[in-house]
């Protein structure tokens, strides 16, 4: 549960910080978004809100067991991230249907 909010956390303020309106403090959010979720419940959960730091240990140690729940957490919360984002936030193109200036085909 703590790792799939973790991910849903940090998918969040990557897809705000550094997709919707790019800044030069993007990487300061994402990383204290990282610092925070490890803080918060890394103890409890080893911290891994990213699938390559699950996978790369495991395989390492040879224990798959919780592999796939670990997995399957991350994913599911990153597509709600992304979803919610896309549901919210996305704004449509507007400007989609009108040609762009100098475009041969409007003329």
């Amino acid at each position: 549960m703590f790792e799939a909010v973790g991910t849903c956390f940090l998918c969040s303020v990557v897809l705000h910080t550094a997709v919707r309106s790019p800044s030069s403090l993007a990487p300061a959010a994402i990383g204290m978004t990282v610092i925070l979720c490890i803080l918060g419940f890394g103890i409890v959960t080893g911290g891994s809100i990213n699938p390559a730091r699950t996978i790369g240990p495991a395989v390492i140690a040879g224990l798959y067991r919780e592999v796939p729940l670990y997995v399957a957490a991350q994913l599911v919360s990153a597509i709600f991230a992304s979803g919610m984002y896309r549901w919210f936030w996305k704004q449509p193109d507007t400007f989609a249907s009108e040609p762009a200036p100098g475009d041969v085909a409007a003329e």
